[in-house]
């Protein structure tokens, strides 16, 4: 009889490891899936601050090129989430989240890292699309900016094409290079609502800075801010930026 209830303690103590060892393996799965819900929710926060900033008015292949490549990297998420669960190195789809810390998945998101940690490069397929908006552009043109009419070219009250949101800036959103390929963010900061007629003197200012930073900045020669200095009217600027207010 001793012998019987000794052998039957051990049993309960065999199964309470196992039992206390297969707690621990769900509670490392559940964190693992609290990791790649919140992983999964920001790369969707990011991506609707991303389509915020898109001008209004994008075109409908732009914006279903960006949908596609986004919504299938959320699907992905959803798709493989078993297999995420189980394996070490997170699964093989590469989040926002890890892009941004450099971790992926794959060999193609590898060369999108490697690009994208290069820094800042002005690609020429910016400037080949944007030269070929100005070529075929009227001699005289009126700045949305300031609603001058002016001719284009470089020089004192001549007028050139300056990107709304910069290339800098789409060139350094993570998302952009994760969602998007060279082309399409060429396509995306060349599109028509992202260029607007500036005044040569203004847009050489303002270079690659955010244009609503750079238009409160205070000039030390005059003491007027840049939009004051200019002449640039904040309330045309509603039409086509976005505010403070709304990102």
């Amino acid at each position: 009889m001793n012998n019987y209830i000794h052998l039957e303690e051990l049993d309960l103590k065999a199964n309470y490891a196992d039992l206390e060892k297969e707690l621990e393996n769900l509670s490392k799965k559940e964190c693992l899936r609290i990791e790649i819900d919140k992983g999964l929710e920001n790369s969707l926060k990011e991506l609707e601050d991303l389509m915020e900033k898109l001008p209004e008015q994008q075109t409908q292949t732009l914006f279903e090129q960006y949908t596609k490549n986004a919504m299938d990297a959320v699907t992905g998420h959803f798709g493989l989430a078993s297999t995420i669960l189980n394996a070490k190195d997170g699964g093989n789809v590469t989040t926002l989240h890890n892009f941004e810390k450099g971790i992926v998945a794959t060999e193609e998101d590898l060369q999108k890292l490697t690009k994208y940690q290069q820094g800042y490069k002005r690609d020429s397929n910016y400037d080949k699309i944007k030269d070929n908006i100005r070529d075929n552009s009227p001699k005289i043109v009126r700045s949305e900016y300031t609603g001058e009419e002016m001719k284009k070219g470089a020089g004192k009250n001549k007028a050139q094409l300056d990107h709304v949101i910069s290339l800098k800036e789409i060139d350094r959103d993570p998302n952009m290079h994760l969602f998007l390929d060279d082309a399409i963010r060429a396509e995306i900061a060349n599109h028509p609502d992202n260029l607007k007629w500036l005044d040569a003197s203004a847009n050489a200012s303002k270079g690659d800075r955010d244009l609503m930073e750079w238009g409160k900045e205070i000039d030390p020669k005059t003491g007027k801010t840049n939009f004051e200095k200019y002449g640039i009217d904040e309330k045309k600027l509603k039409k086509f930026t976005i505010q403070p207010n709304q990102t």
